[in-house]
């Protein structure tokens, strides 16, 4: 397993943990040794060997066989850029071109979309944190522990569970609403730090 790693350092498949590539879905393994700063993602199809070394070697019963062999299918289709053929830039943020109609006046301008890097076993290792967070939590990227709900904690707890009784308690807490019609496209997301959240509710 060490010479893996080391392979994988020496043939430059290893991002570094602040310059993870944001992207959503299967990056590869995050490896953190006991006696290291920080954990090192490793990339590529040359390094496959490594995250099935560890997918074998886990121990039973910690994932489901389905969860398993998805894995194992990611692992193989992986598609991550190598970081030694990377721009810094798309290291660290992920850049959109938007062109809008010339007809209306705009003009193709760069957005920046920003979301949190994606981090499951910082939510999923822990029993603790896995039983008392949830969907709430995790849009706004906080670990309460509380199972936290819209307005509880600033004071004005959700009464009736309506998309209408849920603003007021959800913007108490910092988020802000967006004016978005039904026929409105999806929002450019906003300015960093902040980022683009949706809040689904199933009356009752």
């Amino acid at each position: 397993m060490k010479e893996h790693l080391y392979r994988a350092r020496i043939t430059g498949n290893i991002y570094r943990h602040q310059h993870m590539p944001a992207i959503l879905g299967h990056k590869g393994f995050l490896v953190h040794l006991p006696q290291a700063e920080e954990a090192e993602l490793v990339v590529g199809q040359e390094t496959k060997e490594l995250p099935k070394l560890l997918l074998e070697t886990m121990p039973e019963g910690l994932i489901s066989e389905a969860l398993r062999q998805k894995i194992l299918q990611a692992i193989e289709l992986t598609n991550v850029p190598n970081p030694s053929n990377a721009s810094l830039e798309a290291q660290t943020a992920m850049l959109q071109e938007v062109s809008q109609t010339p007809s209306r006046g705009y003009k193709a301008e760069k957005i920046q979309h920003y979301v949190p890097k994606l981090n499951l076993d910082r939510w999923n290792t822990y029993p603790l944190v896995l039983g008392n967070n949830n969907c709430y939590n995790y849009a706004n990227d906080k670990i309460t522990n509380s199972f936290a709900q819209p307005g509880r904690a600033s004071g004005h707890p959700i009464g009736q569970v309506t998309p209408e009784e849920l603003l007021q308690p959800s913007e108490s807490d910092g988020l802000v609403k967006l004016d978005v019609g039904p026929d409105d496209p999806c929002p450019e997301a906003p300015e960093q730090p902040n980022c683009l959240v949706a809040l689904f509710v199933d009356p009752g």
